[in-house]
């Protein structure tokens, strides 16, 4: 028998997150994760299995620390050899036994997985499996096509749309929560039937200013341009 989920530790399970991405997304997650740190909670920022060795461009026999700290945030890298040739159910199957593991390791009592669908169904079925509330974070809509200049989206792409919308869907649905950033996301996901009390705004923010430094001036940045 597995021992009982940590009532204050919770499993942040992210797509983007630094340090090997810098986007919005990973900038949100990191924001996310020290605000529920403030608060008391015990967070670990799990990484999508394979990430970041999945991430174009990063070489994937390079090896990093699997357990790090940023700003007081634990980060957890989870290895996942896939080979090209496999379907993505399988990665994705992969990927929640992977997470299974883990989430039995670190006992999380709530388990918050962010958009998209590949990365929060896994997490969905991992956090069922173990026994931990499963949260959901909506920051987009990756399945709205848009047409590549200006043309007309393929039936392939609406196929693909359709498939995304009925799991985005399907794992909002069946979370305990759903956190979105806005009103007009809000909408979104009610007209496509998730409970509206079901949803709770988190929108994004900016951090205060810091002081300025009074010795930064036009000419010790070098700028010369009006």
């Amino acid at each position: 028998m597995p021992l009982p989920p940590l009532p204050t530790r919770v499993a942040y399970v992210v797509s983007h997150g630094l340090p090997y991405s810098s986007n919005g997304y990973a900038v949100r997650s990191h924001a996310v994760a020290r605000a529920l740190t403030e608060l008391g909670h015990d967070v670990i920022v799990i990484s999508k299995p394979g990430r970041p060795w999945s991430i174009e461009g990063f070489d994937p026999a390079r090896t990093i620390p699997l357990d790090q700290r940023i700003d007081g945030v634990r980060y957890v890298f989870l290895p996942l050899p896939a080979a090209p040739e496999e379907s993505l159910r399988a990665r994705l199957r992969a990927a929640e036994n992977r997470l299974a593991e883990t989430f039995g390791v670190f006992r999380p009592g709530a388990v918050i997985a962010a958009s998209n669908w590949e990365n929060a169904e896994p997490a969905q079925n991992a956090a069922r499996r173990y026994g931990a509330a499963f949260f959901y974070e909506q920051r987009g809509f990756w399945d709205m096509v848009r047409s590549a200049e200006g043309q007309p989206p393929t039936p392939a792409m609406l196929e693909r749309a359709a498939r995304s919308d009925e799991y985005e869907t399907r794992i909002a649905r069946d979370a305990r929560a759903v956190f979105t950033l806005n009103a007009a996301m809000k909408a979104q996901m009610v007209g496509r039937g998730v409970p509206e009390d079901k949803i709770q705004l988190m929108p994004n923010g900016v951090s205060a200013p810091l002081p300025a430094d009074p010795k930064l001036t036009r000419d010790s940045l070098g700028v010369t341009a009006r």
